[in-house]
C-alpha cells in the first residue's frame, strides 16, 4: 500500500501516456508542469519532500488524471498537513466532484461536509472507541 503522496505520482506517472501503459519520465513530465530540473520530481516520488497541494495538482493535471481520481488518492495517501482544518472551498470542492460524478452515473444521494480539525476527529476515536471507518 503506497503510503506517501511521492509514491502515488510515481505510479500514475509510470501509466501515463495518451492512455497507454507505457509511462513518462520525470524529464518529459518536469518539462510539461515547467520544471527545468527533474530532480524536485524525483525528490517527492522518494518522499524527501513534501509538496504543496498546488503543485500535486499541477502534477496531476499534466497527467490528466480526472479529478474524481485525485480526490480519491488525496484520501489513500493521507496528503492532509497535520494538524491542518478542511477548509470550506475545499470541502465544497470535493463535494461538487462527488455530486457530478453521482449525477453522472443516475445515482442520488445528499452529499454534504463540514471543516473537522484532525485532532477532533482522533479525540472522537479515542473517546467512542470506534475506527476511522466508523466515523461519520
Amino acid at each position: 500500500m503506497k503510503n506517501n503522496i511521492g509514491e502515488y505520482i510515481k505510479a500514475e506517472r509510470l501509466r501515463y501516456k495518451n492512455g497507454n501503459n507505457i509511462g513518462i519520465s520525470q524529464i518529459d513530465l518536469s518539462l510539461k508542469i515547467g520544471w527545468e530540473n527533474p530532480s524536485t520530481l524525483s525528490r517527492i516520488e522518494q518522499g524527501k519532500i513534501i509538496p504543496t497541494k498546488e503543485t500535486v495538482i499541477n502534477i496531476f493535471e499534466a497527467l490528466e488524471i480526472p479529478q474524481e481520481v485525485v480526490v480519491c488518492i488525496f484520501i489513500k495517501s493521507n496528503y492532509l498537513y497535520t494538524g491542518e482544518i478542511l477548509t470550506e472551498k475545499y470541502i465544497e470542492k470535493v463535494t461538487d466532484i462527488l455530486k457530478e460524478y453521482l449525477e453522472k452515473h443516475n445515482l442520488k444521494a445528499e452529499i454534504y461536509g463540514r471543516p473537522k480539525h484532525f485532532y477532533s476527529i482522533y479525540k472522537k476515536m479515542m473517546e467512542q472507541h470506534v475506527s476511522f471507518e466508523d466515523i461519520y
